[in-house]
Order: C-alpha cells, then sequence, then structure tokens
C-alpha cells in the first residue's frame, strides 16, 4: 500500500466515522433517555 492508497482509506474512515456520529446525535435527539440509559449499561 502506497502513500495515496493510506491517505484514501484514511479519508474514507474519517468520513464513515463522521456519519455513524451523525447518525448517533440523530438517534439520541430522536429518543434520548433510551440511548442515555444504554450508554449506561455500557452496551
Amino acid at each position: 500500500m502506497n502513500y495515496y492508497d493510506a491517505d484514501i482509506q484514511f479519508k474514507y474512515e474519517l468520513s464513515e466515522r463522521k456519519i455513524f456520529r451523525l447518525t448517533l446525535v440523530l438517534s439520541q435527539d430522536m429518543d434520548a433517555e433510551p440511548c442515555k440509559n444504554y450508554e449506561l449499561k455500557g452496551g
């Protein structure tokens, strides 16, 4: 894997993480209580 491939892979993982975080935030907004309980249990 050369530098160019590694850079693309890094950017891809970064955007995946952003999408995941956005989804998480949106789901917490929709039903905050279950998510908080879920986090407390260490789910």
